[in-house]
């Protein structure tokens, strides 16, 4: 999600967003239990840009109001399970299309992004995850090697200057 967040600050000016609510729970859905059907790619990409469309089309029939809610939703449920892509994180994308004024400027590109390109950056980080967690532990551990052998050379310089002090 940090890296959502500094693709953020540079769509800012834009008035645009990358961090969206969904891609919190895709996060959850990824890292938490990566061998689920919802995790895998196929139902992640299929229902994340299905499910926007669908919200965008809702949108532009219906308007704003409850119906157009209702609608979308019912059909990105009826979306998934016909296309076998169950991913629930992407069911709330319609209504984040239509309750979110900021997004009705995009449209149809409304179902590549912000979802669907926040689940490619997503996808590679969980890919190369055990990579990234090695070096975080790696990096953590450097900390710790540093502050041990500092720690140590304070200890045995106060020994010695005691042991002089006698």
């Amino acid at each position: 999600m940090a890296m959502l967040g500094k693709v953020d600050q540079m769509l800012a000016p834009k008035g645009m967003s990358m961090t969206i609510a969904p891609l919190g729970a895709v996060c959850a859905v990824l890292f938490i239990t990566p061998n689920a059907p919802a995790a895998r790619k196929y139902n992640m990409f299929m229902a994340q840009i299905g499910c926007a469309a669908i919200g965008v089309l809702a949108f532009t029939l219906l308007g704003p109001g409850w119906l157009a809610r209702s609608a979308a939703l019912a059909a990105s449920l009826a979306f998934m399970i016909y296309t076998k892509s169950t991913h629930p994180p992407a069911a709330s994308l319609p209504l984040l299309f239509i309750d979110g004024a900021k997004f009705h400027s995009l449209n149809y590109w409304y179902a590549f992004f912000p979802g669907a390109a926040g689940c490619i950056l997503l996808s590679l980080v969980v890919s190369s995850f055990p990579i990234l967690l090695f070096l975080l532990i790696i990096y953590f551990l450097r900390f710790l090697i540093f502050s041990a052998i500092f720690s140590l050379g304070r200890f045995l310089m106060f020994c010695t200057l005691s042991f002089i002090s006698f």
